[in-house]
């Protein structure tokens, strides 16, 4: 039986991986910040699945946190603490916690669990395609994003020969993160959402399309080759985060449908 521990796998992203790795019947783990919220999410998913606390946002209790987890054959950090925060409006607090989520709570969570991870284990950091793709208020959002890409290779090095690789979502439209979003612009025209026939959308003539980079929250679906944003699904099968080689170790992956 393989040993799969989804962190942030209450919900979201995370959950259907969970249940991914469960309904294969795989021993399974997965975290959310509170106990109550992991317990019940483990609970609905199935008798394989344990759900434990754990907040990468407090890194000196990480290895205290994950004591519970055994053997690692597959791990998967789902986690984001991000918001808009603009220079105008700077939140220092809500900057603070989510940098240390990701650049200081990732590498302190692997370096708890490296006893435990098998040599064949998968390691996958999510961060977010926001680290090309900017949009007013992402500063904190695009910076801990592109360092999610320059950890992994420091950590594929370091943990070779053992599989680490960064997954870079765009609009992943089921996603509560931007299903319920209250400035989700293109909600009508994502999985999850009935409002919108993204086949009735025409590319731009070449001359009229931007050259630089649109910011995540303008990408129309119509720029996009696949014509949709999209789905939970599609972002776990591009590639599979669940795969056990050691090929890839290293690259971040961005997964977006495809620039027009």
């Amino acid at each position: 039986m393989a040993h799969s521990i989804i962190v942030g796998g209450s919900n979201g992203i995370g959950r259907f991986l969970a249940e991914w790795h469960a309904a294969r019947g795989d021993d399974v783990v997965i975290t959310s910040r509170d106990a109550g919220r992991a317990a019940a999410a483990a609970a609905d998913i199935g008798p394989n699945v344990t759900g434990i606390a754990v907040d990468l946002a407090d890194p000196h209790g990480i290895a205290t946190a994950v004591e519970p987890i055994g053997a690692v054959d597959s791990l998967v950090v789902t986690v984001m603490e991000q918001g808009a925060n603009t220079l105008a409006g700077f939140d220092i607090d809500l900057a603070v916690r989510s940098v240390t989520t990701k650049l200081v709570g990732y590498p302190e969570l692997v370096r708890a669990l490296l006893p435990r991870m098998s040599t064949g284990v998968s390691v996958v950091l999510f961060g977010g395609l926001a680290k090309d793709r900017h949009y007013p208020g992402s500063t904190m959002v695009t910076t801990f994003n592109g360092g999610v890409s320059a950890l992994v290779t420091t950590l594929a090095n370091e943990l070779a020969p053992r599989r680490v690789d960064a997954l870079h979502p765009g609009v992943v439209g089921d996603s509560p993160r931007w299903r319920d979003g209250p400035h989700h612009s293109h909600a009508d025209r994502a999985p999850g959402h009935h409002g919108g026939d993204c086949r009735r959308h025409r590319l731009p003539p070449v001359e009229h399309r931007r050259q630089r980079p649109e910011p995540l929250q303008r990408q129309g679906p119509a720029r996009l080759v696949s014509r949709r944003h999209g789905g939970t699904p599609d972002v776990l099968r591009y590639p599979s985060p669940t795969g056990r080689s050691v090929f890839p170790a290293g690259p971040a992956s961005s997964v977006r449908g495809g620039n027009a």
